[in-house]
């Protein structure tokens, strides 16, 4: 029995096997982390290029219509793509300044969320809308879902908010 207890205390063959077992839950637990972590900069990305593209559209016209709405926030939809269009929240608002410099909401289009009382306030980074002139903002909000499952089982909000001036007229007007 001893000699056994000596031979099985010697014997290296299983080591790597034993090893492995320990470090595998490690392992696959990394390569997941690293997808997750791919994936939500991704996400960041989808949400910037859909903010930029919203407010490029619009500004890109001296005014929209409801079909030419209907037009951009599909194509936005379409932006988002390999992630879920249904949890991006999209907000597309002319916020027009006054003599004053004060800021408010001209008119305001929104896709799975509320729309901005035409007429309200608005904070604005200050110097970013002149006097009498107007801006387009274009607002996302995304909630990012993990894909595996392992890692922020309720999701995180990527979000972010794009200004850009209209081209060919002070403000774009919004036809119904």
């Amino acid at each position: 029995m001893l000699r056994f207890y000596k031979t099985f205390g010697r014997d290296q063959g299983g080591l790597s096997a034993i090893e492995f077992a320990f470090i595998a839950p490690l392992m696959v637990t990394t390569y997941f982390g690293v997808a997750e972590i791919g994936n939500y900069i991704l996400a960041d990305r989808k949400v910037t290029t859909v903010a930029s593209t919203a407010a490029d559209l619009v500004t890109q016209s001296t005014q929209i219509t409801n079909a030419g709405m209907n037009d951009i926030m599909a194509s936005l939809n379409v932006i988002i793509q390999p992630f879920d269009p249904n949890s991006a929240q999209i907000r597309i608002t002319s916020v027009v300044a006054d003599i004053n410099g004060t800021t408010t909401v001209a008119w305001s289009d929104a896709l799975r969320t509320a729309p901005r009382a035409t007429g309200s306030p608005v904070s604005m980074p200050a110097g970013l809308v002149p006097p009498n002139q107007s801006v387009v903002m274009a607002e996302i909000s995304f909630t990012y879902q993990t894909l595996v499952g392992m890692f922020l089982t309720n999701g995180i909000t990527v979000s972010d908010t794009f200004y850009l001036k209209p081209r060919k007229t002070l403000a774009v007007a919004r036809v119904p």
